[in-house]
């Protein structure tokens, strides 16, 4: 099968490129698409050169606007398939770090599982010392890589720092459900778990199957995107699984470095959420005001962190 990797970019011209050189050689890539986002700081006339300067085997899209992460990873997964007839797509953050054997593994999830359309890994800190393996992840980057379909109640619990603590084992799926539960024919331990979700930084969708279903929707600019597409993929009987095996993540570059602070990023990551469960869970308004009100404190306990960090 054609697999094509999806590299967005916005003002991160240093990362961007490290990431297509970084996965330049790897043989399981077909093709190698990066899209700029209309980047401010003419990274994407950088990128251009780059490609050029090192012979890297990516073609450059650039976006008019900058639609956000759903618009952008859409293009870049729509040219793939239409123009290279990808059927399988990875969408990988520049600072997302994996290695060829986990896409490789990811390929097999998708060909082997009835119905799987989408499959991620175990995201971790880019601080970790040692390097990540299926037998040292813990389960705090389990839950925050793969995780349980939500209600808006459970959403809202969910975004709060104190109530996420506090509610863990409600929102997420326990410990024994990612490790030494599912075997495969043989009795080992199974190399990877059905999810709901997995998250966006860096996961592998069949192509026809996100474009029939229309991608990520692009009325979100940023945050949440990855349960939109889920509950398209729930909705379709098509499913979503997460491979026991881990990357590193860097911490979103292009979001904090984007001249955004942590405030202004509390309220795009809420409003994203709240269109979610308006348009998606149909959540009423009562639930609705609940969400809104919860989030007005969550907005305040951020802004006195912020301050705090500041001082």
């Amino acid at each position: 099968m054609k697999i094509a990797a999806i590299v967005l970019n916005y003002n991160d011209y240093e990362g961007t490129v490290s990431a297509l050189r970084r996965i330049d050689g790897f043989s399981c890539f077909d093709h190698i698409v990066a899209v700029d986002n209309a980047s401010t700081d003419k990274s994407g006339d950088r990128i251009e050169e780059a490609i050029g300067k090192y012979g890297l085997r990516a073609e450059l899209l650039r976006n008019d606007r900058n639609g956000g992460y759903g618009y952008g990873n859409n293009r870049g997964v729509r040219y793939a398939a239409e123009h290279f007839g990808a059927q399988l797509a990875v969408i990988a953050n520049p600072d997302a770090e994996f290695s060829e054997e986990i896409v490789l593994k990811m390929a097999g999830v998708l060909e082997k599982e009835k119905d799987a359309k989408a499959v991620g890994a175990v995201m971790h800190s880019k601080n970790r010392e040692e390097e990540p393996d299926s037998g040292n992840l813990a389960y705090e980057e389990y839950i925050h890589s793969g995780w349980k379909r939500r209600s808006p109640a459970e959403g809202m619990l969910n975004s709060g720092p104190v109530m996420r603590r506090l509610f863990r084992r409600r929102l997420n799926y326990p410990p024994e459900y990612y490790i030494g539960t599912a075997k495969q024919s043989d009795g080992s331990e199974a190399e990877y778990v059905q999810v709901y979700a997995v998250h966006g930084s860096f996961l592998m969708v069949d192509t026809e199957a996100f474009l029939e279903t229309g991608g990520y929707d692009e009325k979100m600019f940023l945050y949440g995107e990855e349960n939109v597409l889920a509950e398209k993929f729930f909705r379709k009987g098509y499913r979503s699984f997460l491979l026991k095996a881990g990357y590193r993540h860097g911490g979103s570059v292009s979001i904090t470095g984007s001249g955004m602070g942590a405030v202004r990023r509390q309220k795009n990551r809420n409003a994203s959420e709240n269109y979610y469960y308006r348009e998606y869970l149909h959540a009423g308004g009562a639930v609705l005001l609940m969400i809104r009100i919860f989030q007005a404190a969550v907005i305040a306990e951020t802004a006195i962190a912020a301050v705090f960090r500041i001082i």
